[in-house]
C-alpha cells in the first residue's frame, strides 16, 4: 500500500482534530509537525502516534518574516528522499515554500484556504510568485471551501486536477456539543468571537443593536482583541439599554462557556479587495453547541450555514437587525433554526473528512 506524508503548519491541538482522525483511521499516513522556537505549543496529543513512529516533531523556521508561507521544516527532505512515501500532503497555501520546493519532486497535494487570488492587490500577488507553476504541477487540491477551489481554478489550477473541499480547522465534538439553551425572559445573550480588526465587521453588530425595536433587551459579549478595540468600545457606549462586554482573548474552555451562555452567535465578516472569510470555525463551534448562528455573506460563510434566513448582507446593520429580530421571535423557532444548521454541519465530522481526504490522495496518485 502507498504511504502518504502530511506536513501541517500548526501543532496546536485546536487545529489537530482532522489529523487525529487521519492517523487513527489510516495507518498508511504519517504526520510531520513543525516545532518553532518562538512558539511554545502543547503537542502531547501526538504522543500515541509518536510511539508508533507515525508522527514526527521536527524543528522549523520561518526565514522570511513570520507566516505559514515561509515555513521550512528541517529534516523534511530526508524523510521524502527515503523512498518511504508516495505522496506529500502540504497543509498550507500552494505558494508556500514547502510546496514550491517539492511539487516536482514528489506527487504533492496542498490544502489551501485563500479565496481571493487573481483579484488581490498587486503587492499581495507579488508574494505569490511561483503560484501558477505549483498549481500546474499539483497532484491534487484540498481546499477549505468551495470559494477557495473556485479561486484556485481561476488562478490556473487545471480542471482535471483532483480536488475536494476539506476544511482543516474543524471543531472537536467532544468539546463543542449541544447544550441546553438558557431562557430568554431576561433578554438576549449575543456573542461575537474573533479578532477586533475592521474587516471582521464587529461594528456592524453594534450598529444593528442601535436599530433593534424599542424595548429589546440585549447583552453582547465580545471575545477577542485587536486594533479596533478602543473604537468599538467608544461606539458601544452610545447604544442605550444594551450591555456590551469586552472580555478579551479566551482559551477554549472559556469560549465553550461563553457559547453555552449565549442565545445567538454572530459572525459579521466583511469583504475587502484582499480578504473575505475563508471558512468559519466559530460558526461551526456554535452550531455544534446547539446555538443558532447568524453569518454575513462574506466568502465561504453562506456555504458553512446554508440556511437562507441566517445569512445577512456583509456590513448591512439593518439587514442584521432584521434577521436577528426574526430569529429570536421564540425559543422554539431558534431551536428549529439551530437544528437545521446542525444537520448541515454534520458534514464536517472528522471521520467523514478523513475518509474524503484519503480518497483524494488515492485519486491523485491514480491520475499521475
Amino acid at each position: 500500500m502507498n504511504r502518504y506524508l502530511v506536513v501541517t503548519h500548526s501543532a496546536a491541538e485546536r487545529d489537530a482534530v482532522l489529523w487525529k482522525a487521519v492517523l487513527r483511521d489510516y495507518p498508511h499516513v504519517d504526520l510531520v509537525i513543525p516545532v518553532l522556537k518562538s512558539r511554545q505549543t502543547d503537542t502531547s496529543w501526538i504522543t500515541p502516534f509518536s510511539s508508533e513512529r507515525r508522527a514526527f516533531q521536527l524543528p522549523a523556521v520561518e526565514p522570511v518574516g513570520r507566516g505559514h508561507s515561509s515555513l521550512w521544516v528541517a529534516g523534511l527532505s530526508r524523510l521524502l528522499n527515503s523512498g518511504r512515501y508516495s505522496l506529500l500532503h502540504a497543509a498550507m497555501e500552494p505558494w508556500s515554500l514547502i510546496p514550491q520546493a517539492f511539487v516536482k519532486r514528489i506527487p504533492t497535494v496542498v490544502q489551501g484556504a485563500e479565496s481571493i487570488v487573481n483579484s488581490a492587490p498587486f503587492r499581495l500577488r507579488l508574494r505569490r510568485t511561483g503560484l501558477k507553476r505549483v498549481l500546474k504541477n499539483l497532484a491534487g487540491l484540498s481546499a477549505w471551501g468551495q470559494t477557495s477551489v473556485d479561486a484556485f481554478i481561476q488562478a490556473g489550477l487545471p480542471t482535471s486536477t483532483p480536488r475536494a473541499v476539506i476544511p482543516m480547522g474543524i471543531p472537536d465534538p467532544t468539546v463543542f456539543y449541544r447544550t441546553v439553551v438558557p431562557p430568554i425572559d431576561a433578554g438576549l445573550n449575543l456573542l461575537y468571537v474573533g479578532r477586533l480588526d475592521p474587516e471582521k465587521g464587529v461594528k456592524t453588530i453594534i450598529q444593528a443593536l442601535e436599530v433593534l425595536p424599542t424595548g429589546t433587551q440585549c447583552h453582547l459579549k465580545i471575545l477577542g482583541t485587536g486594533p479596533q478595540e478602543q473604537e468599538l468600545k467608544t461606539l458601544g457606549k452610545n447604544v442605550a439599554g444594551v450591555q456590551i462586554d469586552f472580555a478579551g482573548h479566551a482559551p477554549v474552555d472559556e469560549l465553550k462557556t461563553a457559547i453555552e451562555w449565549s442565545h445567538v452567535v454572530i459572525v459579521p465578516s466583511l469583504r475587502t479587495d484582499r480578504w473575505m472569510e475563508q471558512w468559519g470555525r466559530v460558526p461551526v463551534e456554535a452550531i455544534y453547541s446547539g446555538r443558532p448562528c447568524l453569518v454575513s455573506d462574506s466568502g465561504e460563510l453562506p456555504l458553512v450555514s446554508p440556511v437562507p434566513t441566517t445569512v445577512f448582507r456583509a456590513g448591512d446593520s439593518l439587514d442584521l437587525a432584521s434577521r436577528l429580530s426574526d430569529l429570536t421571535t421564540s425559543l422554539d423557532h431558534m431551536k428549529r433554526v439551530a437544528d437545521a444548521q446542525y444537520k448541515s454541519a454534520l458534514r464536517f465530522d472528522s471521520s467523514l473528512l478523513a475518509a474524503k481526504l484519503n480518497e483524494l490522495w488515492d485519486q491523485s496518485l491514480q491520475l499521475r
